[in-house]
């Protein structure tokens, strides 16, 4: 139990880290503008109901690691933890792509490697995500992809 309460702290401080990049993805094209104080602080309580919205909408076992906006501003979300990519939008999270897989003793997902159909996939650590010709490219190092 102890060894999971540490996988699972670590997982949240990942997450953290994960949510503050998030923010300055979502705040980088508003950083080089002169603003006023209060444009600039509409644009905080909205960059914070957007986090909010993010965050409620994932698992709470959830790892992210790399983070892609879709044509629909939906966000893809690489989950280091559970081995599958999520799409968030409006507070919901679908999970695209990712089985699930055999669990250590802890109950800690260990994926795999299938190269299948998205929900039938299997990932040992899905770590970034981009777009690729007409889809995304997630890449896995563990799996030396």
């Amino acid at each position: 139990m102890k060894n999971q309460s540490k996988k699972l702290a670590l997982s949240s401080a990942i997450a953290a880290a994960a949510i503050i990049s998030l923010v300055a993805i979502v705040q980088s094209p508003k950083i080089f503008g002169a603003k006023s104080a209060d444009s600039e602080k509409q644009e905080e309580e909205t960059a914070q109901v957007e986090l909010q919205e993010i965050v409620e909408g994932l698992p709470l076992s959830c790892a992210p690691s790399g983070i892609a906006k879709t044509e629909d501003d939906a966000l893809l979300v690489t989950d280091t933890y559970s081995k599958k990519i999520w799409s968030v939008k409006d507070g919901e999270a679908d999970r695209i792509a990712g089985a699930k897989s055999v669990e250590d003793i802890y109950g800690v997902p260990l994926g795999g490697y299938n190269d299948g159909a998205a929900k039938q996939s299997l990932w040992k650590e899905p770590w970034a995500i981009a777009p690729f010709m007409d889809g995304w490219a997630v890449s896995d190092p563990l799996n030396d992809v």
